[in-house]
């Protein structure tokens, strides 16, 4: 063999061999940047049916203290109607009819008495409906039913709890909060908040109780 070939071996046994050190070390790399990406937790992505105020809302829930946070569910499940506004159909008309047994039991009452529980769950209507705007991102969602539960204790204030006087109470109190006359529209359009949320099912309901007053001078 001659000085060139004897040179020319060497010289490629030498660039094989940086090769193999070059593609050792490429692994090696590869096999860290795995490692330390199976060691890093995965950052939770929020869900994308979820709004922004949700998310907010659940981070802070998890922050509060647990009686806080109890009480902070009970008014979601007022808004809501205990899972009544969760019907796929007419959740309005079914988280009414919530407030039947409710009219029902306040019946029973004084009226001073009645005046101020009614009072008291409007103003009970108002938390949970800004309770609700926090986790759905707007007090109006279709599935708060608090304000139409309000909205008929106060149309069934002060009236013996007559089937009759249940189902016109009902049917009045849905129309108006359909046909929103004012000052409802005005809660309706103005106030995009929970009171105005709760508000103008309030005002509807007046219309209803003034309409069965008349009903009952007219026809005792």
């Amino acid at each position: 063999m001659t000085a060139n070939e004897d040179g020319t071996t060497k010289t490629e046994a030498m660039a094989a061999a940086e090769a193999r050190a070059v593609r050792t070390q490429s692994a090696t790399e590869k096999a860290g940047a795995e490692a330390t990406a199976a060691a890093e937790p995965e950052t939770a992505k929020p869900s994308s049916e979820e709004s922004p105020a949700g998310a907010v809302e659940a981070a802070r829930a998890d922050s509060e203290p647990a009686l806080r946070r109890w009480r902070r569910r009970a008014l979601f499940a007022l808004a809501i109607g205990f899972g009544a506004g969760l019907s796929p159909k007419a959740p309005g008309t079914v988280g009414t009819l919530i407030g039947i047994p409710l009219a029902i039991a306040l019946s029973a009452a004084h009226p001073v008495a009645q005046v101020l529980l009614i009072l008291g769950f409007i103003w009970l209507a108002v938390r949970a409906a800004a309770v609700a705007e926090a986790r759905f991102g707007t007090s109006d969602d279709g599935r708060v039913v608090s304000d139409e539960i309000a909205g008929y204790l106060v149309a069934m204030a002060f009236l013996p709890p007559e089937p009759i006087n249940l189902l016109a109470a009902f049917v009045l109190f849905r129309l108006f909060d359909i046909l929103k006359p004012w000052p409802c529209s005005h809660f309706d359009k103005k106030r995009h908040d929970a009171v105005g949320n709760v508000m103008d099912d309030v005002c509807a309901g007046l219309y209803a109780r003034a309409l069965l007053q008349a009903w009952i001078a007219l026809w005792p």
